[in-house]
């Protein structure tokens, strides 16, 4: 039963949809992101900023075109921040699915059966999270009015899904075709850089707020 509760004159919604999850899983998608970077030794001060760019444009592109297509199925009132933490549930599979792969591959392209096993049980569970959200969700259901688009609801919300495997595929990172270095030592020259780009930021800002202003 996904309806909303009401618990001393006050609507509960256990099921909404919050942005913690989400939160957590984009920026540990970007950290590994930017660690399979590293394994390629094109990790930079730039590259950060770049991954999340990237990342957030994916996930509002997806979210408009997401939006239209409940729009015309008949949900004209889908709120747009349910539907983007809905979305952004993804970057949580998507983080699974990059430590799975630096733990098979070792620091290159992972292969084999587990991997393709693994990686594909990933992706039908993100689909079928977001098929159920969207089919039992009260706010993502065709409005008063609209109940003759029932069917159309139907098929948007089963096609959905396989837009959102898409858009998760492009956010894959790309791995190192071969050996390189060991993860840990990528690790330790990627935090070490990072580190010094804070530093170099801190002691910037520090001399800047130091000189006295113009009279």
């Amino acid at each position: 039963d996904w309806m909303a509760r009401v618990v001393d004159g006050l609507e509960v919604d256990i099921e909404e949809p919050d942005m913690y999850i989400p939160t957590m899983g984009f920026i540990t998608y970007v950290v590994l992101c930017g660690l399979v970077r590293g394994l390629k030794d094109n990790f930079n001060s730039d590259v950060l900023s770049s991954i999340i760019t990237f990342a957030l444009v994916c996930l509002v592109i997806e979210t408009v075109v997401v939006k239209a297509a409940l729009f015309t199925a008949g949900a004209v009132n889908t709120p747009t921040v349910d539907l983007m933490s809905l979305l952004g549930y993804k970057f949580f599979y998507l983080s699974l699915h990059i430590i799975f792969g630096l733990l098979l591959g070792r620091g290159r392209k992972p292969t084999g059966f587990i991997f393709t096993m693994l990686a594909l049980a990933l992706a039908v569970c993100c689909g079928f999270a977001l098929w159920q959200a969207l089919r039992r969700l009260a706010r993502m259901q065709p409005s008063h009015g609209q109940e003759c688009m029932t069917d159309m609801h139907s098929i948007t919300i089963k096609a959905l899904p396989v837009f959102q495997a898409l858009v998760c595929w492009v956010l894959l990172p790309t791995w190192p075709a071969a050996d390189l270095v060991p993860v840990l030592t990528v690790l330790k020259a990627t935090v070490t850089k990072a580190a010094t780009v804070l530093v170099t930021t801190a002691a910037a800002a520090a001399a800047s707020s130091s000189v006295p202003g113009a009279a």
